[in-house]
C-alpha cells in the first residue's frame, strides 16, 4: 500500500539516478537484534515449564521468583526471558488446495517454534508406517504454524528421504510421505521360528534358539541413536529458544537388562548415554511417540504361536523398547506418547510446550571442565507448582571446541559471512525475501535466475560528497541434500546513491540478482548478505527442485511472476547473470489495480524421437477465493511450431488488473500435451489492492 501511494512521486525521480535498488511494499516493523549464535560453550541455557495444579501454565512468573541449583549449589541466574509465541496460521485464502509460497522470507525467523521430526525406520514395523506418517502430518498440517521452521530425518535409508529446516508445508509432507518403516521381525518370534523348524527335522538334539538378527539388531540401535545425537549437535548451536526433537518410532528392541546373553547390550547403554549426554548439553527437548497405541494391548498377543512363554516374552520386549522412549523423553525435558491412539492430544501439548516457557541461562560455578553429568533443579518460589525442565546435562570437556559441519563458502567470503552461512537456521537482522525461477540449459542442467529484495533498516550509510554509500557482501550457496556446495556466488555491492535516491530506498529496500547453474535434483539455497557501515547481516533458505527432463514428462518451470511497475526499476547485478534470465522475477505478491501482471514460465515437451510433433493447450487463469473464475487466457502451441527435441516453448501473459476488485486470487497455468495426454500445472497465490 505505501509503495503504491509513493509510486508516482519517486518512480520519476528513481529513473533519473543511476541508482540499483528497488521497492518494497508494505509496512517493516522493527525486529530485535540479530542473535549471535557463537555463545560460549560454558553458558548454560534452561527451559522451564510451570504449571499449576491443573496443568495450566503459570505466566506471570518473574526472575526472582527462579532458583537454578546445579549438582546441588545455587547458581546465579544470568538470562531470563518469558516465551510466549502464538501458534499463527496462514491468512485465510479459501481455495482449494493449499498453495505452497514460491516467496521465502526470513523477517520472523526468530520469532516461530522449531521441530525436527526424527522418523524411525529401523524401529517401525511396515504395517505401522501409515499410523507414523499420520501422526506426523498432522503435527505439520494442523499444529506448525506459518513462524515455525521444521525438518524431517529418516534413520537409514537415504539421504534425500529427509529434508532439511524449511517453513514449506509442502517439502515437509513430502518427506513424510517417503517414510516406509521396516523393523526387524521380533527376537522372540524368531526363536519361534527356530523351535518349529528344529521340531519338524530329523535331529533329536537340537541347540538351543538364538536371535539370528542379533548384530543386525545392534547395529540399527546404533544407527538410530546415533542419529539422534547428530541432530542434537546440530541444534547446539541454536541458542535462544526452545529445541524439540519429535520421535515417531517403536524404541530399541534389544534387551539391554540381560548383558549375559546379549554381550551388545552394554555398547547400547553407552551409545543412549552419549545421545541423554548430547541431547542435554544442547537444550533439546526430546519427545517419543510410538505408532503401536493400543493395539499390542488390545489384540494380549493372543495369535502368538508358542503359548504363555511367548506371551510373556514379547510383553518383556514391549515394556523394553516402551522404557527406552521413556527414558530419551523424560531425561531431555520432554514427554512420551505410549499406548495412546490418538496422538492429538499429545501433538497439541508438544506444542503448548514449546510455545510458552520461560528460559533461564546462567554461567555454571563449576569452571572444571572435566566432561562429566551435572544434575539440575529448577525451583519456583510459589506454592503447588509444578516444574519441568531437563533433569541435567553433559559438562564440557577440556579443550572442547563445539563446531558444525562447515558448508564450504565462495573464495574471499568475510568471517561474517561464513559465520551466516553456516547457521543451521535463517538468522534475521536485515531482512530480505527472495525468489526463484528455473530454465534449462542442456540436457539436466539449469540456470536459477535467484531475485532477493533487503530492507535497508539496519543500515548505516556514510554522507561524501552529496551522497550516501555503503557496502553489501552477497553470497548464495546450493547445498544438496548430502550437505555437499554444488555451486555458489560471491558479490560485492558498492552503493552510491543521491538523497532522492536514498529516501526512495527508505522505502523500499533494494533488489539483487544472481544466477547459478545446477544439474537435476533438490536444494538448499543459502543467502546471506552483510553489511559493512552498522555491521548488520542476515540470511535466509530457499528450497528448490531441479527437475529431470525425461521422455515422458511433460515439465514446466515455476512461474515468474512480475508486473509493469516492478520491471521499471532497476536490479543490482552483473550483465552477465541478467542474460540468463529471461524475465526478472519480484518477490512481490501483491498487486496494483493499477498495474499489469505479467507472468511467464518455459514449458519442456517430452522428448520422443521420431513422434509428432508437441500440440499444448496452455491455459492461464486467474480465480477469486470462492473460485470464480475472473481471468482466462488460453493459446495453442506447439503442432507447426518448430520445436528442436530438448528445447522449450517460452509461454509469456500479460494480465490487467483494473477491473478486478480487491482481495486474494489464485493464479495458475496449466499446460496440456493432447498428442500424449498429459498436463501440468504451477500455482500462485497473489492479492489486489
Amino acid at each position: 500500500m505505501k509503495m503504491a501511494l509513493a509510486l508516482g512521486v519517486f518512480l520519476t525521480l528513481f529513473l533519473l539516478e543511476p541508482l540499483s535498488v528497488e521497492s518494497r511494499q508494505g509496512q517493516r516493523e522493527s525486529q530485535e537484534p540479530t542473535p549471535r549464535f557463537g555463545i560460549e560453550v560454558d553458558y548454560v541455557e534452561v527451559n522451564a515449564l510451570v504449571t499449576d495444579v491443573d496443568g495450566n501454565f503459570i505466566s506471570d512468573l518473574a526472575l526472582e521468583d527462579f532458583e537454578i541449583y546445579e549438582d546441588g549449589e545455587l547458581q546465579e541466574i544470568a538470562g531470563f526471558t518469558a516465551i510466549d509465541i502464538p501458534v499463527e496460521r496462514p491468512r485465510p485464502v479459501s481455495f482449494e488446495n493449499e498453495v505452497d509460497p514460491d516467496v521465502c522470507s526470513n523477517r520472523r525467523a526468530s520469532e516461530g517454534r522449531v521441530y525436527v521430526i526424527v522418523l524411525d525406520v529401523n524401529h517401525t514395523e511396515a504395517r505401522r508406517s501409515e499410523s507414523v506418517r499420520r501422526g506426523a502430518r498432522e503435527l505439520i498440517q494442523q499444529w506448525m504454524g506459518t513462524n515455525d521452521m521444521a525438518a524431517v530425518v529418516h534413520t537409514g535409508g537415504k539421504a534425500d528421504a529427509s529434508q532439511e529446516f524449511t517453513s514449506s508445508k509442502r517439502l515437509l509432507l513430502a518427506a513424510i510421505d517417503r517414510f516406509v518403516g521396516r523393523k526387524l521381525r521380533s527376537a522372540t518370534l524368531v526363536k519361534q521360528d527356530q523351535r518349529a523348524a528344529q521340531l519338524a527335522g530329523p535331529n533329536k538334539s537340537p541347540p538351543p534358539p538364538y536371535d539370528l538378527w542379533a548384530l543386525e539388531r545392534v547395529e540399527r540401535a546404533q544407527n538410530s541413536l546415533g542419529m539422534l545425537k547428530e541432530v542434537s549437535e546440530g541444534l547446539a548451536h541454536i541458542h535462544g529458544r526452545r529445541k524439540a526433537v519429535v520421535y515417531f518410532g517403536e524404541g530399541i528392541d534389544y534387551n539391554i537388562y540381560d548383558v549375559f546373553e546379549n554381550n551388545e547390550a552394554t555398547s547400547i547403554i553407552d551409545s543412549t548415554q552419549r545421545t541423554l549426554g548430547e541431547a542435554t548439553r544442547a537444550n533439546v527437548a526430546i519427545y517419543t511417540i510410538d505408532p503401536r497405541g493400543l493395539a499390542l494391548a488390545s489384540e494380549g498377543f493372543a495369535a502368538v504361536p508358542g503359548g504363555a512363554s511367548n506371551v510373556s516374552a514379547l510383553q518383556a520386549e514391549l515394556a523394553i523398547s516402551q522404557d527406552s522412549l521413556r527414558v530419551l523423553a523424560e531425561e531431555t525435558g520432554g514427554f512420551a506418547i505410549i499406548n495412546q491412539n490418538d496422538f492429538t492430544p499429545g501433538l497439541a501439548r508438544i506444542v503448548e510446550e514449546n510455545s510458552r516457557y520461560y528460559l533461564l541461562g546462567y554461567y555454571p560455578t563449576n569452571s572444571n571442565r572435566d566432561g562429566k553429568y551435572r544434575k539440575l533443579e529448577v525451583r519456583v518460589d510459589r506454592l503447588d507448582v509444578e516444574v519441568r525442565a531437563r533433569r541435567g546435562y553433559l559438562g564440557p570437556g577440556k579443550g572442547e571446541k563445539r563446531e558444525l559441519a562447515e558448508v564450504d563458502v565462495p573464495e574471499g567470503s568475510s568471517p561474517e559471512l561464513n559465520r551466516l552461512v553456516q547457521s543451521p537456521l535463517p538468522v534475521p537482522g536485515i531482512e530480505m525475501w527472495a525468489t526463484a525461477s528455473v530454465f534449462r540449459v542442456v540436457e539436466n542442467q539449469s540456470v536459477v535466475p535467484l531475485v532477493v529484495e533487503m530492507d535497508i533498516d539496519r543500515f548505516r550509510f556514510e554522507e561524501r560528497e552529496g551522497k550516501l554509500h555503503d557496502n553489501v557482501e552477497f553470497s548464495a550457496i546450493a547445498v544438496d541434500y548430502q550437505g555437499d556446495v554444488e555451486a555458489g556466488v560471491r558479490r560485492d555491492f558498492q552503493l552510491s546513491v543521491l538523497p532522492r535516491g536514498y529516501r526512495l530506498m527508505a522505502q523500499s529496500g533494494f533488489r539483487v540478482m544472481t544466477a547459478l547453474e545446477l544439474p537435476s535434483g533438490k536444494y538448499q539455497i543459502r543467502i546471506v548478505a552483510s553489511e559493512a557501515g552498522a555491521g548488520q547481516g542476515g540470511s535466509l533458505f530457499y528450497d528448490v527442485e531441479i527437475p529431470e527432463y525425461g521422455e515422458s514428462d511433460l515439465v514446466m518451470t515455476p512461474l515468474v511472476v512480475t508486473s509493469a511497475i516492478e520491471s521499471s526499476i532497476p536490479i543490482y547485478g552483473i550483465e552477465e547473470d541478467k542474460q540468463k534470465a529471461i524475465l526478472l522475477p519480484t518477490t512481490r505478491r501483491t498487486f496494483s489495480r493499477q498495474d499489469r501482471l505479467v507472468v511467464l514460465a518455459e514449458i519442456y515437451p517430452p522428448v520422443t524421437s521420431g513422434s509428432e510433433p508437441p500440440k499444448l493447450e496452455i491455459t492461464t487463469t486467474i480465480k477469486a477465493t470462492d473460485e470464480q473464475e475472473v481471468f482466462n487466457h488460453t493459446e495453442e502451441r506447439g503442432g507447426e511450431e518448430a520445436i528442436e527435441p530438448g528445447e522449450g516453448i517460452t509461454h509469456k501473459v500479460e494480465i490487467p488488473l483494473a477491473d478486478l476488485p480487491p482481495g486474494d486470487y489464485l493464479l495458475e497455468m496449466k499446460a496440456r500435451d493432447r498428442s500424449k495426454e498429459i498436463d501440468v500445472t504451477r500455482k500462485v497465490v497473489i492479492e489486489i489492492f
